[in-house]
């Protein structure tokens, strides 16, 4: 194989091992998607990695041994392997649909080397996809809230960017300094929109004309300015390594903290908030998945181009009022006193729950001791 694959293998945690098992998988694995397998690779090395298995081989080798096995309980030893190591997962805090995806890898490495796995569905995690639930203002100003104190900034800045734009995380992670800076400017009532167009996103290659408002300005610019870069080839979000992030990592980043203000929110509600938000204000299906880099598909898809017309950014900034958590025309230390007020608030109001329940509780004390005394007194 070629050098750049070596390092891909390298970069998702593989050891690299010129074995047939993983020749004959990549072959398979060129039908799919980019995103797919990668996606494949990386979760296939986190199960190896997990097991101590040196390569594909390896698991090749093991699962032929098993098959040939007399004592039958050793015919589902992976199958097995997959369901504990999926069940960690889950218990780590990862959704259910980012458990499936291990499952999958293994799924389709061994259906290429003609030795299928008999995993069943109800071995299989349940639950919906990452973010199966659509976020609403309060899931997104809570998550605001949330932040980690280390990346606080940052996070706030992608959960804005996010919000604002609609698009997949995986196309946020490909961004750089220079796609910020060199985006369209928009001005509306001293308040700063930026446009970009992203020619292919990494899903569908579709074309992506991304916009996001003055909450995801004013959260980026604090970022850069924190974060002092100067280069501009650099990317616009990067980990503690300074390296960019990638796409699952700033999934986990919003299980995590969506797992925090609500069953089944995740960084894909937000995509999920961006569409139903805007349909809400009136803007075409096919002019949303303009904005968020989805293939335009039907009869009409190929004769609607608002960006050409230039409609469409004006149908955003009209939309946009209802894409806003925050309230109208915040600076970002309004935004930073109106999240605090709203911790308070919450912090107000579990602090009178706990007040009824502790009056509660010895209302309830009073009154066992009276019927205590009532029966002593019968007796």
């Amino acid at each position: 194989m070629c050098f750049w694959v070596r390092l891909l293998y390298w970069f998702v945690g593989l050891q690299y091992v010129m074995s047939k098992a993983i020749e004959v998988w990549d072959l398979d694995l060129m039908s799919c998607v980019k995103a797919t397998r990668n996606n494949y690779r990386l979760y296939f090395g986190r199960f190896l990695e997990r097991y101590g298995i040196g390569d594909g081989e390896d698991l090749y080798q093991m699962r032929k041994v098993d098959l040939a096995s007399g004592d039958t309980r050793d015919h589902k030893k992976i199958e097995r392997m997959i369901k504990v190591y999926m069940a960690e997962m889950l218990a780590d805090g990862y959704a259910a649909g980012t458990c499936r995806m291990v499952s999958k890898a293994l799924v389709s490495f061994f259906e290429s080397q003609d030795l299928p796995l008999k995993l069943k569905s109800k071995d299989k995690p349940k639950g919906y996809m990452n973010g199966s639930r659509v976020a609403l203002d309060d899931h997104i100003r809570k998550m605001w809230d949330y932040a980690p104190d280390s990346t606080r900034v940052k996070t706030r800045a992608q959960l804005m960017f996010l919000k604002d734009s609609g698009i997949r995380m995986g196309d946020l992670a490909t961004l750089d300094i220079a796609d910020y800076l060199e985006s369209q400017v928009v001005k509306v009532d001293g308040e700063v929109f930026r446009v970009f167009h992203v020619r292919g996103t990494e899903k569908t290659k579709a074309p992506a004309y991304i916009h996001i408002g003055p909450e995801a300005v004013m959260a980026v610019d604090r970022y850069l300015e924190e974060r002092g870069e100067e280069d501009p080839e650099r990317p616009l979000f990067v980990n503690r390594s300074r390296k960019r992030f990638l796409p699952q990592t700033i999934c986990v980043v919003f299980q995590r903290l969506g797992s925090k203000v609500g069953k089944k929110i995740s960084g894909h509600s937000l995509r999920k908030f961006h569409t139903t938000t805007l349909q809400g204000a009136g803007v075409h299906d096919a002019w949303i998945k303009k904005l968020q880099g989805k293939a335009v598909t039907g009869a009409m898809g190929p004769y609607s181009h608002p960006e050409e017309t230039g409609e469409l950014t004006p149908a955003y900034i009209k939309a946009y009022p209802r894409l806003r958590v925050f309230g109208e025309k915040v600076t970002a230390q309004k935004m930073e006193e109106q999240a605090e007020r709203i911790k308070q608030l919450e912090e107000e109001k579990e602090a009178r729950a706990l007040e009824v329940d502790t009056l509660l509780a010895e209302q309830k004390k009073e009154i066992m001791a009276d019927v205590a005394e009532m029966i002593q007194r019968a007796a």
